[in-house]
């Protein structure tokens, strides 16, 4: 049985690890508006420099105010959005027709 998305998040993030998770905007997306076209790739964690005390997955997607240029901003990225989610390692999950960052292709990566 394949893992969800969210499973996938889930035990990256629980490993102490930072998830890396690349997705394509669509109009369900809440990003930054410098941040709306193309493939692109956020970043979550437990101990990052900056904490995220509202990082939360649902069967929906993953929400969480992140910092860009120092400046908090809510975001939230459908599940149905992402294309790939993996650890520092480049360790994770490839979701969907579209080709994984060449990093994500090593060790370990697998695409569904």
């Amino acid at each position: 049985m394949t893992p969800t998305p969210e499973q996938v998040f889930t035990q990256i993030l629980l490993t102490g690890g930072e998830v890396n998770v690349e997705f394509i905007p669509s109009d369900e997306t809440k990003l930054p508006p410098h941040i709306t076209k193309g493939k692109t790739k956020l970043t979550y964690g437990l101990n990052t420099p900056k904490p995220i005390p509202d990082l939360k997955t649902t069967s929906a997607g993953v929400e969480a105010t992140l910092s860009f240029g120092g400046k908090p901003f809510f975001t939230f990225i459908p599940w149905s959005t992402v294309t790939a989610i993996y650890d520092y390692n480049g360790r994770g999950l490839g979701f969907g027709p579209k080709v994984p960052n060449p990093k994500a292709r090593k060790g370990g990566f697998e695409v569904c």
